[in-house]
């Protein structure tokens, strides 16, 4: 058999079909297979209102997961301030070998003094270990503060349905303010088939109406 000039990585590739039988497509296949990958964040902005609890920052594993590895989040401060405004973070998120899943970076949140408008802080990525550190290692986190979150209340105190209208619509207001989500929980009484209870959100940083339906006996 004569000579064959094979350059770079695709002559390992080629000794594995001349060795092993294996048919290889193409020899990136087997560099995926051997290459650690990139760590940095989905998105480098994200937002939560302030009586969220939590926030989740995506830390994704791309190009390979060849080998464990593994990367600091921790957060520093802009307007809004650690012990007051979120719970400081410095954590390690960890990989295992051919492991590409996303890990989250989770940030406290506190709702113990609302405020209006927004703040904001940051997270960062850094000493990452076993795999290259992307350029999105860095994301900024928005606040939105929910002083101001109004009021909810039904629209009237009573409600008249003829019997064969099929459903009754009772109307929830959200008025004075509309910063957060409120979900308010509408139980029926023996009025109505089921007598049950509905559950809605009203959400966002809108206000508006919200309507549940009965149907009546």
């Amino acid at each position: 058999m004569g000579a064959v000039a094979i350059d770079d990585h695709r002559a390992v590739a080629f000794a594995l079909v001349l060795v092993c039988g294996v048919v290889i497509q193409d020899a990136s296949v087997f560099a995926a297979t051997t290459t650690a990958g990139t760590l940095s964040f989905h998105g480098t902005t994200i937002g939560v209102v302030e009586n969220n609890g939590s926030i989740g920052l995506m830390v994704i594993r791309t190009g390979g997961a060849s080998g464990a590895a593994s990367v600091q989040c921790r957060t520093a401060n802009n307007t809004a301030i650690a012990g007051h405004d979120y719970t400081a973070v410095s954590t390690t998120i960890q990989w295992a070998n051919g492991d590409s899943a996303p890990k989250y970076c989770t940030v406290p949140i506190s709702d113990a003094t609302p405020f209006s408008g927004t703040k904001t802080f940051f997270v960062q990525l850094s000493a990452a270990s076993g795999a290259s550190l992307g350029t999105a290692n860095k994301a900024t986190v928005t606040i939105y503060g929910n002083k101001g979150g109004g009021t909810v209340s039904m629209s009237t105190a009573s409600y008249s349905v003829a019997q064969s209208a099929g459903h009754a619509t009772v109307t929830v207001n959200r008025i004075g303010g509309a910063i957060g989500i409120s979900a308010p929980a509408i139980t029926t009484g023996a009025g109505c088939i089921g007598g049950t209870t509905v559950s809605g959100a009203i959400a966002g940083m809108l206000a508006g109406a919200r309507s549940a339906a009965c149907a009546p006996i």
